[in-house]
């Protein structure tokens, strides 16, 4: 479904500030604030998860074999170069809580990295 998008930003020469980016929707929401240079072949971002639907994340990389009966919360560190989505590198923690739904029922907390479109989890 469509995101919903609230922003506070400001302008500064070659720089966007966000004081406040919110996107929301059905699928759950996203918080950053921070900075971005626009000359930068770099951009980096600091992004706060809520309530995210694990299976629609999930099926962006692989088929689910099982549907996950849970949500998604934590901080991610994700960083663009050259504004090329192909670039896309992100890590984090996220926390798994596990929901009252049909589906396999995951909980706990999970270390991941995305790079180069290769995603690697760790949970202990």
């Amino acid at each position: 479904g469509p995101w919903e998008v609230k922003a506070l930003v400001r302008f500064d020469g070659r720089m966007v500030q966000l004081d406040s980016l919110k996107l929301n929707s059905h699928l759950g929401s996203l918080e950053s604030l921070g900075s971005v240079d626009l000359k930068s072949k770099e951009v980096k971002a600091q992004i706060h998860a809520h309530n995210l639907d694990p299976n629609s994340l999930l099926s962006l990389w692989t088929e689910i074999p099982v549907p996950l009966a849970s949500r998604i919360g934590g901080d991610i560190q994700l960083s663009l170069n050259d504004w090329q989505a192909e670039q896309i590198r992100a890590k984090g923690e996220i926390r798994l809580e596990s929901l009252q739904k049909p589906g396999l029922p995951l909980s706990g907390d999970v270390e991941f990295e995305l790079e180069k479109g290769l995603l690697s989890i760790k949970s202990e």
